[in-house]
């Protein structure tokens, strides 16, 4: 269940669609990242704008490849630069 929607909603299956641009396994843990070309100067705003989307493609590959995904990672090809979830760096 989808615990941002209430009622029925909440109880309706889900598809997410989408593809990870990058995961690999390092010491038995899974690490994602995603690579983003938007023109944007602001990391946090960049987080703000994706970090949901990584929390489902964290969750689908934890299911999926049955192993903990350790940390999710964007790349801003705009900033040349990592952006970590808040509290990270």
């Amino acid at each position: 269940t989808d615990k941002t929607l209430s009622g029925e909603d909440a109880a309706q299956p889900m598809i997410l669609q989408g593809a990870v641009d990058c995961m690999f396994e390092e010491n038995g843990s899974l690490y994602i990242l995603d690579f983003k070309t938007d023109r944007c100067y602001n990391k946090q705003e960049l987080w703000d704008r994706y970090g949901p989307q990584l929390t489902l493609y964290k969750e689908a590959m934890t299911r999926v490849m049955n192993k903990e995904v350790n940390d999710t990672v964007l790349y801003s090809f705009y900033m040349n630069a990592p952006v970590y979830a808040p509290g990270k760096e």
